[in-house]
């Protein structure tokens, strides 16, 4: 694994790296083509991976040239063992960016469609690519996440090569095929090789029905099994979730979605046809305003309660309770309501359980004010802090339904048992949703600096990898009282995996929860995107003008920036003129808006503090040690039950000392606690690997020491072995 800041063959240098389910992505910059390239490669974790059919369809992507609506892959290589795919990078958001920025609100139809010809543009230039081994050329995975709306229009990325992580029956893992399974079409659910144009056709019918509708088309499982497959039911018409839908447009994507191909459309052609034969139609849709439209003012959790206040007026009660509250919110965000439920029951439905379980009033009554019932204050509390727990700058109707299913005992979770609603996989369902939610990088403005450079971080993260924080309350309590207090600028120094980055989001969500009702104006916390500065054929003006822009405008917003790798960022001299990023940091840390927090390791902060002597001395240093045993110990304990769901086994108390031991005496080249976290990942695929239960078996693999300790093996090797910590390159506070 790459760090940041590391030279890749001497010639890439690592600007980002982000680690998902399936995949490793380094952001890396050509010093030589002054190029900034997406390099994709298989997380080393992920069980039954085929490189051989990974580097058959990378070479057939980048065999496909240039295709307008398609990122170009350009060559792959091998990196230990492991191959590389060089991609374009591509600036903007993807359209599962796209959707959750509008928090379960479908996009305006005008702009459902607009997408809808580009997608089919893109999809039928890659269904007409001939292969040079003949047979048709398919995508295989077709979702939000692989297409980018970029500043240039719409791209496609990611071509064929979901099937490199096809797995047999037995090895399917329920949690991460869930992920997937809403766009996949049922002969690929029942059989992950059958890939074929109408199966892409499918998925593209799926992905139009969640920009029409803002939620995914239903799934159901066949058992209770980890390991059984899924099943795509019958999709609730899209009509129903949203009723600015037109009949034309719900027709196709539900002839997209048919469950058996030959009752599909059999080629985009045939979809592009439709849409150019409805251009009047299209033409002629009237939008219903918009609720930011209608007063941007007025949240819709706002709304939702003044229809909660006319339903208890209709219903003649005095106060305001949970089940006018959830009834208010069934009135304005009734798709929402159901998706979350998983469609299981009706709004009409729910709405008779609520009333049939309520007083009869004893009203009207005559006087203006209402009485807020208890348990809805409970509630309510309950959902601003699951708000600043995800760091939205409003709080959601999202937020308030999660808080009614955590309460659990409120009228409307009674009437939903009663209509036979799993609660609990409700709630699950919701907060996966809201978890996996990313800030968009284009949200409101997308000429907007600080959006197009920098992305807000939330206090939550959808990553399995994620750990609990531990630890560090003596370094969190100075960092925070130097941010608030002085609004210094500081560093964070520590060697790599200790938990930089994880210490600078606790700290802004530390400093979040103290800013409510204490005075003190802070915008949230943003990371600095150097890889989206720096990309495209931009003149070195232009992007030392962005760079200006990006740090005024976040620091008008009082917001605290991120800037990962700090020494990185200063000595990027390939497209700016030296010294020109050190400048214009020290010009922000000297007017204290925006406030700076750099991380560094300790040698890379020696190294490249004399360089820049004048905005070192401005920075005050806060350093990270490796935890302690004990410490690490909790941290994994506290990842274990992520993991377990993850890969569907069970981690014995003995594979985390293990891992633990492992990484603190031979000292890998991360440190406590990624490390072991690492470790402890592969450890869990390996047991995977070697487990040989049928399809369908219940029991679940137990991951031992031993696991741990061939993991361990088969992944590091002496390359991957630090050196001993200099604790001189530490620096006193």
């Amino acid at each position: 694994m790459f760090e940041i800041g590391q030279w890749i063959e001497g010639q890439y240098l690592v600007l980002e790296r982000r680690r998902g389910r399936r995949w490793t992505l380094y952001v890396a910059l050509d010093r030589i083509s002054e190029n900034v390239f997406a390099i994709k490669t298989p997380t080393a974790a992920f069980p039954n991976f085929s490189p051989d059919l990974f580097r058959r369809k990378a070479k057939v992507w980048i065999n496909l040239g240039e295709i307008e609506e398609i990122v170009p892959a350009f060559m792959l290589k091998e990196f230990d063992g492991a191959p590389h795919l060089f991609i374009q990078y591509q600036e903007g958001p993807t359209l599962a960016d796209v959707i959750c920025s509008r928090h379960g609100r479908p996009l305006p139809i005008r702009h459902v469609v607009r997408f809808m010809k580009r997608i089919v543009n893109g999809m039928i230039s890659l269904h007409k690519a001939s292969l040079i081994t003949g047979g048709s050329l398919t995508h295989g995975n077709l979702c939000p996440r692989n297409i980018i709306a970029g500043p240039d229009g719409v791209r496609i990325t990611d071509i064929g090569l979901a099937s490199a992580f096809a797995m047999p029956g037995g090895m399917r893992n329920a949690d991460l095929l869930l992920r997937h399974v809403p766009c996949m079409a049922p002969e690929r659910i029942e059989n992950p090789a059958d890939e074929s144009k109408v199966a892409d056709i499918y998925s593209f019918g799926a992905l139009a029905y969640e920009l029409a509708t803002g939620s995914t088309p239903s799934v159901l499982r066949l058992s209770d099994d980890p390991h059984a497959s899924y099943v795509a039911s019958e999709p609730v018409p899209p009509g129903m979730r949203n009723r600015a839908c037109p009949g034309w447009l719900e027709e196709a994507i539900l002839k997209c979605m048919a469950r058996e191909p030959e009752n599909r459309f059999q080629s985009f052609e045939s979809i592009k046809a439709l849409l150019e034969n409805l251009e009047e139609e299209i033409e002629d849709i009237e939008e219903a305003p918009q609720p930011e439209e209608r007063d941007k003012r007025i949240s819709r959790v706002a709304r939702a309660r003044g229809m909660a206040k006319k339903e208890s007026g209709r219903l003649n009660h005095y106060y305001l309770g949970v089940e006018h509250m959830m009834l208010g919110i069934l009135a304005e965000e009734e798709s929402m309501v159901l998706g979350a439920l998983g469609d299981s029951v009706t709004a009409d439905k729910l709405r008779s359980a609520i009333f049939s379980a309520l007083p009869k009033g004893e009203g009207p009554w005559r006087w203006d004010g209402i009485i807020k019932t208890p348990r809805y204050r409970r509630i309510m509390k309950e959902a601003r802090s699951i708000r600043r727990e995800y760091a939205d700058e409003r709080m959601l109707p999202q937020h308030v339904l999660l808080a009614i299913l955590t309460e659990g005992q409120s009228v409307p979770v009674r009437a939903l048992r009663g209509l036979g609603v799993d609660v609990e996989a409700a709630f699950g369902r919701l907060k996966r949703e809201l978890g996996r939610r990313r800030p968009a990088i284009f949200v409101t403005d997308p000429d907007a600096a600080e959006t197009r450079f920098a992305h807000k971080m939330t206090c939550v993260s959808d990553s399995p990898y994620s750990a609990p924080f531990i630890g560090r309350g003596a370094e969190l309590d100075r960092a925070k009282d130097l941010l608030v207090s002085d609004r210094a600028g500081i560093i964070v120094v520590g060697e790599s995996g200790v938990g930089k980055t994880a210490f600078v989001q606790q700290l802004g969500c530390a400093i979040a929860d103290d800013a409510v009702g204490s005075g003190f104006e802070y915008g949230g916390l943003y990371k600095l995107r150097m890889a989206a500065l720096l990309a495209g054929n931009v003149k070195s003006d232009q992007i030392v003008n962005n760079f200006a822009d990006t740090l005024q405008e976040l620091g008008e917003a009082n917001c605290i920036v991120l800037i990962e790798d700090l020494p990185v960022a200063l000595d990027i001299s390939v497209k700016m003129p030296p010294k020109t990023a050190s400048d214009l940091i020290l010009d922000a840390v000297a007017s204290k808006k925006p406030i700076i927090v750099g991380t560094a390791t300790p040698r890379d902060y020696a190294e490249c503090e004399a360089e820049n002597e004048t905005l070192f001395s401005q920075l005050e240093v806060i350093n990270l040690h490796e935890p302690s045993d004990e410490e690490a110990m909790r941290i994994l304990n506290g990842a274990k039950e992520a993991f377990e769901a993850e890969h569907s086994v069970e981690i014995s108390g003995q594979a985390i000392e293990t891992a633990i031991e492992l990484v603190a005496q031979t000292e890998i080249a991360r440190a406590l606690p990624a490390g072991a976290l690492e470790l402890l990942d592969r450890a869990c695929s390996t047991a995977r690997l070697d487990d040989a239960k049928p399809q369908g078996g219940a029991g679940r693999v137990e991951v031992t020491a031993g696991h741990v300790e061939r993991a361990f093996e088969d992944t590091f090797s002496g390359d991957n072995i630090r050196g001993e910590t200099n604790p001189e390159a530490y620096i006193e506070p």
